[in-house]
């Protein structure tokens, strides 16, 4: 309800007074052409090749073990 107040101006339902009879409407039209003219052309692709841009810094990489390997193995008999 409160949408239906607030939605803008108020307007009445809107009827149709008149409605011709079938036939009644006379339409004419002649049919024009279309000239559609294409000319093809090669791309124009300007690229050139850049050499690769990286910064890095070289560094150190050492690697620990933090557990001995180990293999319990329990005999039930």
């Amino acid at each position: 309800n409160i949408a239906k107040q607030n939605h803008g101006p108020h307007r009445t339902p809107f009827n149709i007074k008149f409605v011709p009879s079938i036939g009644s409407v006379k339409i004419d039209y002649s049919p024009g052409t279309t000239d559609v003219n294409i000319q093809r052309r090669e791309p124009i692709i300007d690229t050139k090749v850049n050499k690769p841009i990286h910064e890095y810094t070289p560094g150190k990489v050492t690697g620990t073990m933090v557990q001995r390997p180990d293999v319990d193995i329990d005999v039930i008999v």
